[in-house]
């Protein structure tokens, strides 16, 4: 039998609310898409470091920390137009999951700092 993400996540959290999120450190970056890096608190108690937060062509996300991917000898890997591969050991179990987190994200580090995507974008 195949379990949906939709349903794995009602089974798993069933009517509670939504993890609430809180914005702990913020580091401007300012390098390419990369406005800056969010440390965040998920309730009930998981920290996360190293939340990538971007804008670019008008749109602004979040996503979860990531790493070069490497090949046997420690290089980074590249795809077909020679940018290097990341890959994340943690992830939403659906788009809508992951969409939320980025939106409250990018909209506490709005609160926080109003001025963080200004002059972001070349």
């Amino acid at each position: 039998m195949t379990i949906t993400p939709e349903a794995r996540t009602r089974a798993a959290w069933g009517e509670l609310p939504r993890p609430k999120i809180q914005l702990l450190e913020w580091t401007p970056v300012g390098k390419g898409a990369l406005v800056g890096r969010a440390k965040i608190w998920l309730l009930p108690g998981l920290e996360i470091s190293d939340v990538a937060v971007f804008e670019k062509g008008g749109q602004r996300w979040a996503q979860f920390p990531s790493e070069a991917m490497r090949d046997r000898d420690g290089q980074p890997l590249t795809d077909d137009n020679g940018r290097i591969r990341y890959r994340t050991s943690i992830r939403w179990a659906n788009r809508e999951l992951q969409d939320g987190f980025s939106a409250a994200v990018v909209e506490l580090v709005l609160a926080a700092h109003p001025s963080a995507f200004v002059g972001a974008l070349p």
